[in-house]
């Protein structure tokens, strides 16, 4: 594998130098930003060479590799010289993938409902024979698992669009893409780059290869020597759940079932545990009830972090509602959001953070007029408990990232949680 540079030193980052310590192959760590003084100090007891501050040419040096941690543009000045010096450029998802050899993997992609899916065939799989392992962006990245990985039956992957935008070789048994809406344009540059990268999924995927896509997405999917695909939307459903599950986690469950039928087509939805199936879809921060406050039921729905999700939201949610809205905006897809609202029982929308501004203009225009506009998280509180009745909910479902106000949306969802105890939520 030679001498390995890793472009971003985070969670990705870390679980990639710990690998070529394991292999014994060189590593070199360029982190755009300062590291704490206690990371500079764990790399150097590692024998690892690293850079912080900012990426130089000194990364590229003796450069094999360049292995870019998710969140890292690959249109930055330095991974352009990489490639014009021939260097390959790669995604810890496909370094780690090309170790499992005929281990089957599982890939789910998706603008919304991800790691809910990825949860859900947890539970579908615990039933079939053989262990399954679970990685990727719902938490673990997967080439810090590859030994549980290599022992498995299954590998079941989460996989962003970063990821994909930089695999060339990845190549999954059985892909699921669960729907595409604008999101991440601030890193792809446009809604088209953004949708060629979820595509990447199945460019690899040939004959024996199976493709879950909704029917509108259909055309993802390479005709010629492509996949077997089939179609989530006409996956049928036990009626109990038909009934009782919101429609983008009915959405959520086909999709699982079909993957999971690709590679174990007797399974027996009767033998699932029901209570696997609704813990795999209560995740944290994820339209996850949490109390009340004065007869005003409370919703995180922080993972919410784009306007398509949040519309989910709003459709999941009958009874009238004060939305929070806020975070740093990703440029595409709010007219939606905008002409939802209106229809959705919403009684009074509370706008806040870095987007506040942005959202406001979007809601005038679409004639929303009970709205009030806050700096911060906490304000946006105040103003949504001052704005609801008894039997409302105050729903947080942001449509937007975290980046302005917090590190990512678990904070922002533990931040709401916390504020809203000190409230007097039960």
């Amino acid at each position: 594998m030679g001498h390995i540079t890793v472009l971003g030193y985070r969670r990705t980052g870390r679980a990639v130098v710990e690998h070529c310590l394991r292999s014994a192959v060189d590593a070199f760590v360029s982190e755009a930003r300062p590291l704490p003084d206690a990371e500079r100090a764990a790399l150097t007891d590692l024998g690892v060479d690293f850079e912080d501050g900012g990426h130089t040419e000194r990364c590229l040096a003796a450069c094999d590799l360049l292995v870019l941690s998710p969140a890292v543009r690959p249109d930055q000045a330095i991974v352009a010289e990489a490639r014009r010096r021939g260097i390959p450029v790669r995604s810890e998802i496909e370094l780690a993938a090309e170790r499992l050899g005929e281990t089957a993997i599982v890939a789910v992609t998706g603008t919304n409902g991800k790691t809910t899916t990825v949860r859900l065939l947890e539970a579908l799989f615990s039933v079939c024979p053989g262990p399954t392992t679970i990685a990727g962006n719902i938490g673990t990245p997967l080439i810090a698992v590859l030994d549980a990985a290599q022992a498995s039956e299954r590998v079941v992957v989460e996989v962003s669009s970063y990821q994909l935008a930089l695999s060339a070789s990845f190549r999954p048994r059985v892909g699921v893409l669960l729907n595409i809406a604008p999101d991440h344009i601030d890193y792809h540059g446009s809604f088209a780059a953004y949708a060629a990268a979820k595509g990447r999924l199945f460019c690899r995927q040939g004959e024996g290869d199976c493709a879950v896509v909704p029917h509108a997405l259909r055309h993802v999917p390479p005709p010629e020597a492509g996949p077997r695909v089939v179609h989530l939307d006409e996956q049928p459903l036990p009626g109990p759940w038909e009934r009782e599950l919101a429609p983008h986690n009915a959405e959520n469950l086909r999709a699982a079932v079909a993957a999971c039928r690709a590679l174990e087509p007797e399974l027996d939805l009767e033998r699932i545990p029901v209570d696997s199936l609704r813990d795999a879809i209560s995740a944290p921060h994820r339209m996850e009830p949490v109390g009340a406050v004065d007869g005003v039921h409370v919703i995180n729905d922080s993972k919410a972090t784009n306007a398509a999700s949040t519309c989910a939201a709003l459709a999941g949610v009958t009874s009238p509602k004060v939305l929070l809205l806020g975070g740093r905006h990703k440029i595409e897809g709010y007219e939606s959001l905008a002409d939802t609202i209106p229809r959705s029982a919403v009684r009074h929308v509370v706008l806040f953070g870095e987007a506040a501004p942005f959202l406001d203009r979007l809601l005038e225009a679409a004639g929303v007029t009970r709205r009030t506009r806050c700096e911060t998280l906490e304000k946006a509180i105040v103003a949504g408990l001052a704005a609801a009745r008894p039997g409302d909910c105050l729903l947080l479902s942001p449509a937007c990232a975290s980046f302005d106000q917090f590190s990512d949306y678990e904070e922002r969802g533990a931040t709401f949680v916390e504020l809203l105890r000190r409230r007097g939520m039960r």
